[in-house]
């Protein structure tokens, strides 16, 4: 499952690692359909959740990154990413 979350910044936050440094964690509410079993066929089953992402501090963001000319930013090594 891909999912694309699009969050309101503050004109000031031009790049992603300005996002990630400031917030802590988010919170999103995950709810999923199916059926219970092959024995139930037709009826549906509403799983509720919510899925949590933490980030990591501000100075161990930055060993993920690096500043290109110009002021842009890359990750690094995304090899020691974890992988999704």
């Amino acid at each position: 499952v891909v999912i694309s979350i699009h969050i309101a910044c503050p004109f000031e936050m031009a790049y992603e690692t300005d996002v990630l440094s400031t917030m802590s964690s988010i919170r999103i509410p995950v709810t999923s359909f199916g059926s219970l079993s092959p024995s139930h066929l037709g009826v549906q089953q509403h799983n509720h959740s919510v899925a949590t992402a933490r980030f990591l501090e501000e100075d161990a963001l930055w060993e993920y990154y690096s500043q290109l000319p110009g002021g842009c930013l890359s990750l690094t090594d995304r090899s020691r990413l974890v992988p999704v």
